[in-house]
């Protein structure tokens, strides 16, 4: 099984806060990653789970991930 698959399989997440607002901190917060997930897939990043949020009920970004390169000198 390669990392991708194992990355890819049914990922569950539960918090255990009941309290919306305490899920993610607030708007800018929320905004400003959402903005980063979105611009690793402008650059041709590719989202291997979720990669998506919510701020219907406060702001919450589910668990993402998206594989680079290594960028170390």
């Amino acid at each position: 099984m390669s990392y991708r698959e194992c990355w890819t399989e049914d990922v569950s997440v539960q918090t255990g806060i009941e309290d919306p607002e305490i899920l993610y901190g607030g708007r800018p917060a929320y905004d400003k990653t959402i903005g980063f997930i979105q611009k690793a897939k402008d650059v041709g990043g590719e989202v291997l789970i979720r990669g998506t949020g919510d701020d219907s009920k406060g702001y919450f970004i589910q668990p993402t991930i998206i594989p680079t390169e290594d960028q170390s000198p």
